[in-house]
């Protein structure tokens, strides 16, 4: 059985090196979908993506901490929105989120971030 030490200390190396297809996927959909915040990793989907969001937390070893936003309106340049209910993911991990931006994975990475393909170490299996 694996302890939480030895699960931490995978997790720390698991985006080190890109061997399989399901880290690359994850990289990517960490990349379009997810973000830093308070010095973690956050994704907030739809609920309706609930299922994919558990997906992701078995691919971070249970690790993360699932909660879930309700309905509620905002206002964004003088327009009034719904932000629909979402599931959210948030993970913190310093080594992790460590390797992700030498990825180019950065906090406001819409504005600031480029995924550099010539960084991440892509190795086939």
């Amino acid at each position: 059985m694996t302890n939480i030490k030895n699960r931490k200390k995978n997790l720390s190396n698991l985006f080190s090196k890109i061997d399989t297809e399901e880290k690359a996927y994850w990289l990517g959909f960490l990349y379009a979908d997810g973000c830093i915040y308070n010095d973690g990793i956050r994704v907030a989907l739809s609920v309706l993506d609930e299922k994919h969001i558990k997906k992701l937390d078995i691919f971070f070893n249970n690790l993360g901490k699932i909660s879930y936003l309700k309905e509620k309106p905002f206002n964004s340049k003088n327009q009034q929105y719904i932000c629909k209910a979402q599931c959210v993911y948030n993970l913190y991990d310093v080594e992790a989120l460590d390797i992700l931006s030498k990825y180019g994975f950065c906090e406001n990475k819409t504005e600031n971030g480029e995924l550099d393909l010539s960084l991440i170490p892509f190795e086939q299996s």
